[in-house]
């Protein structure tokens, strides 16, 4: 498939707030479930100024890759991996493995002895597990799955692989839930809740009590949240007339800013110190990692710096999750 095409294709999905389960689907039609031979790591971006500190890992064709210091390497090959997330400490990764057979599981990859870990085994076709994320102590894992429900909906399982269970239903009968994302004090999770009439907003999850109210209400959508490093903001992705622009508000919905206007971006994530945000755009024509500065005030209010590539015409997945480490 030609890149411009690929890319028009994309863009198509995105328009209509693609789900993990969505993508899921999307993906296997275009057959991106295949193995992949040896991928290049594209030509290189040269800094204007330091690269942010820590790693970013994410998803590019079937496997899963890092980037950190303006070098990029491939860390899994042979599945469709995607959606990574980082453990607090920085030494493990827990991801959505698909397998041709058409079902996937949560997996945690262990750096410091390269061994994987199944914590669900799903083991049969159109079940599924995605969009994993660690709880701040690093002892859990939400996920999202739609055993027993029609629609993906929020689980919890301890690092060890024990302790399954469902945290709530939400929007069940129309669409269900995508992109959790925990306080920092693991008081809370802001999630995508898909309701009657499609149209994502985003919530926040109790997961003591699995009770969840909306803190948002855009008229055409809004999803991709990011809770901050000092809980102070949560960024996400706002639609408005087809474009996907990344905003920032407080927890409860409260003044929102926007970061992002390009129109083609989504997935946003924090660096571990709160001052930039990654995410993937298509504002050059193939969809590559970009990051923007913010610095706040002595008020706590941010103000947007500049904004550059991480790649260059990568072909980076833009909905398979990006999550940023020491």
């Amino acid at each position: 498939m030609r890149p411009a095409l690929a890319v028009l294709l994309v863009l198509g999905i995105l328009a209509a707030g693609c789900t993990a389960e969505g993508w899921a689907r999307f993906s296997q039609l275009l057959g991106l479930n295949r193995q992949p031979g040896a991928a290049p790591a594209g030509p290189p971006v040269l800094p204007a100024e330091p690269w942010p500190p820590g790693r970013i890992v994410f998803t590019k064709g079937t496997g899963l890759w890092v980037w950190e210091d303006g070098k990029i390497w491939r860390l899994t090959d042979g599945y469709l991996d995607l959606q990574p997330a980082w453990s607090p400490d920085g030494r493990k990764i827990a991801f959505s493995r698909r397998y041709e057979e058409g079902y996937s599981d949560i997996v945690v990859l262990n750096l410091d002895t390269g061994k994987f870990q199944e914590l669900t085994r799903n083991w049969r076709p159109l079940t599924w597990a995605f969009r994993p994320t660690w709880s701040p102590d690093g002892r859990r894992i939400l996920f999202l799955s739609e055993r027993g429900s029609a629609f993906l909906q929020p689980w919890i399982v301890n690092a060890d692989g024990t302790g399954l269970r469902r945290l709530a239903i939400l929007g069940d009968a129309w669409g269900g839930v995508d992109r959790p994302s925990w306080s920092p004090d693991g008081t809370a999770v802001a999630l995508a809740v898909y309701q009657q009439s499609r149209i994502p907003q985003i919530y926040i999850l109790d997961p003591a009590t699995g009770q969840a109210k909306p803190v948002t209400s855009e008229p055409e959508g809004a999803y991709d949240p990011a809770w901050s490093p000092d809980g102070h903001w949560v960024a996400f992705v706002k639609r408005t007339q087809k474009r996907h622009e990344i905003w920032l508000m407080r927890p409860d919905g409260s003044d929102l800013r926007p970061v992002i206007t390009d129109g083609v971006s989504r997935s946003p994530v924090w660096s571990p110190d709160g001052h930039y945000l990654a995410f993937v755009s298509a504002r050059g024509g193939s969809f590559d990692l970009w990051v923007v500065r913010l610095d706040f005030d002595a008020d706590g209010d941010p103000r947007v710096g500049g904004v550059r590539p991480l790649t260059q015409n990568f072909e980076v997945d833009p909905v398979g999750d990006l999550s940023w480490t020491r």
